[in-house]
C-alpha cells in the first residue's frame, strides 16, 4: 500500500509501504528517507494520522483503511509535537 507523509514544511513524499504497523512504517521511512532526515533513531520519529492530533502508537495496525493521499498526508516530526 502506499502512503503519504509530509516532514517539516517540504511537499508529501509517497512510499510504498511493506509492513504491517506504525513501528515498521517508522523503520522503512528512516530507511528510504535517511538523506533527508539525518541520524535518529525510530523512537524519535513521531506520526500523526491527517486530521488527528493523537500520536500514532508504534504497535498500531496499519491496514487499507489507513487511508492518505497527497492533500491528507501522515504528519512526520523528529521529537515529539
Amino acid at each position: 500500500m502506499n502512503i503519504w507523509f509530509k516532514y517539516r514544511k517540504g511537499e508529501p513524499v509517497e512510499i510504498s509501504f511493506k509492513g504491517n504497523n506504525v513501528n515498521a512504517l517508522k523503520k522503512q521511512i528512516k530507511t528510504e528517507l535517511k538523506n533527508q532526515l539525518g541520524k535518529f533513531d525510530i523512537n524519535q520519529i513521531t506520526l500523526r494520522k491527517p486530521g488527528e492530533h493523537k500520536t500514532l502508537c508504534a504497535e498500531m495496525l496499519i491496514d487499507e483503511g489507513f487511508a492518505t493521499s497527497y492533500n491528507e498526508p501522515v504528519s512526520l516530526k523528529l521529537g515529539s509535537f
